[in-house]
């Protein structure tokens, strides 16, 4: 009797145990899922800037600079700890900026112009909702990892990502 007790704790143990890892692993490919598409939400950002830099390099000093650090930093799935993400938002931030100041200071926007700008603005749209989903995909998981029993296990807080306007 007492065998079968302690076989029925210890499968109910592993039983959990393995669930608590799937519901965790789980949370954690949310959360790769929802960075790829935030980090792929900049892309249209970026080759807007890319082609008024190209086509337009006396008029868009300021962009110049800031789109040249943007497509240079990347931060992998395996990297999400804040300084990074604090790095990387700062990083995108200056070209999101350099981007507006450009189509609010521009004095005579020619058709093809106002329409970069409403490009710009449903790409800038597009971001603020990739921000948003990865922000709840980790808040959902550093609520789940502190229950029981996952709270069991001391597994670590993921950061979310800066939100600034």
């Amino acid at each position: 009797m007492l065998l079968a007790i302690l076989s029925l704790v210890s499968l109910l143990t592993i039983t959990v145990y393995f669930g608590c890892q799937k519901m965790v692993a789980d949370k954690r490919e949310d959360i790769v899922t929802a960075w790829r598409a935030l980090d792929d939400a900049y892309q249209p950002i970026e080759d807007m800037a890319s082609d008024l830099v190209n086509n337009h390099p006396d008029e868009t000093e300021g962009i110049q600079e800031a789109w040249q650090k943007s497509v240079q930093i990347c931060i992998g799935p395996d990297d999400l700890v804040s300084k990074n993400l604090r790095q990387y938002q700062q990083v995108k931030s200056r070209l999101l900026h350099a981007l507006d100041d450009y189509f609010e200071h521009a004095t005579r926007l020619e058709r093809k112009n106002e329409k970069k700008k409403q490009e710009h603005i449903k790409s800038y749209q597009q971001l603020r909702r990739a921000v948003k989903s990865y922000n709840e995909k980790v808040t959902s998981y550093n609520q789940q990892i502190v229950r029981f029993p996952l709270s069991l296990f001391n597994y670590s807080k993921k950061p979310t990502y800066p939100v600034h306007d």
